[in-house]
């Protein structure tokens, strides 16, 4: 299958890496994207459920998140063993910036795509979206998972 993106074009070369870097770092957001959703806050284990995700690996993207200032942790008025993550304005404004910047980005690229490549583009998306989704399933992801959602 021939490369939507043509090879040994620097300048393209440059710009495609440019926007997979900006769409790693709104996919680094997603927790942020859950948390912006809940404002009042989720518990560790709730945001690992919605992020296929174990203990262990929730508990240091929080920490992560924490030292960045863009989520702080309050105690669960409902239950005062646990904690919630809370995501700061800081990260609200991040989650917006994010979703920003891949909207453009994506739809720069998709507008600069021929018409017959931009529904190829469509059928492989729709490839992959159906493939997550057996993938989700298989590793035990709830249902309701927010990467389901894709």
């Amino acid at each position: 299958m021939e490369s939507l993106i043509p090879r040994g074009n620097t300048t393209l070369d440059v710009e495609f890496s440019e926007q997979l870097q900006r769409t790693a770092e709104w996919l680094n957001s997603l927790p942020l994207a859950r948390l912006d959703r809940e404002r009042e806050g989720l518990r560790p284990s709730v945001l690992g459920s919605y992020l296929c995700v174990s203990r262990p690996n929730v508990t240091k993207l929080l920490a992560r998140l924490k030292d960045r200032g863009l989520v702080v942790e309050k105690s669960d008025p409902q239950d005062g063993r646990a904690v919630l993550a809370v995501i700061t304005e800081e990260g609200i404004g991040l989650v917006q910036l994010a979703f920003v910047a891949v909207t453009r980005d994506l739809s720069t690229v998709v507008e600069t795509l021929p018409q017959q490549d931009g529904a190829h583009l469509r059928t492989v998306l729709d490839r992959f979206r159906n493939g997550l989704f057996q993938a989700l399933r298989a590793s035990g992801c709830e249902e309701d998972s927010g990467l389901a959602s894709i």
